[in-house]
């Protein structure tokens, strides 16, 4: 997985977890794959032009916009973020603004019908969600869950182990 997938994932996990959510691990992963879907794999114009990784909407005042990037197909225009970080961000907040329905998700089938059910996307639930699983079967490369000195000493343990 790519470096943008577990930036996404960081930033996302952390804004989530600001909004107080117990799930914050499974909706920050759900939205990684949510992105990946929405921008072809960090490929679409949208994506590398606004560092908008959703396919979010331009909406005035919004607190991680930036600007209005490039017309939709709606006529409509896309957000705009300084960074792949803030698009991120904005999803997050406003999943957080719907947290009644997000509080209990615990996998894809159930995010995409929350995200469905909220007006994001205009496909079947079981479509959206089939988009995702095609995702869930990359990783996400993130940093060590381990503080360096532990992996130390299991590096220490595993050769010293061989060496008698």
């Amino acid at each position: 997985m790519s470096n943008i997938a577990s930036r996404i994932y960081t930033s996302a996990h952390a804004q989530l977890a600001a909004n107080g959510f117990g799930n914050s691990d499974v909706l920050a992963q759900a939205m990684v794959y949510q992105s990946m879907l929405e921008t072809a794999s960090f490929t679409s114009a949208v994506f590398l032009q606004n560092n908008n990784g959703f396919g979010y909407k331009r909406v005035v005042g919004a607190k991680w916009q930036k600007g209005a990037g490039r017309v939709s197909t709606e006529g409509d225009r896309y957000a705009l973020y300084s960074s792949v970080e803030d698009s991120a961000r904005e999803v997050a907040d406003w999943l957080g603004r719907r947290k009644a329905h997000y509080s209990a998700i615990q996998d894809l089938d159930q995010y995409a019908a929350a995200l469905k059910a909220d007006g994001y996307y205009g496909v079947s639930a079981a479509q959206y969600a089939a988009g995702l699983k095609r995702f869930a079967t990359k990783p996400i490369l993130l940093a060590p869950a381990f503080p360096i000195g532990i992996v130390a000493a299991l590096i220490s343990s595993l050769l010293l182990y061989m060496y008698v």
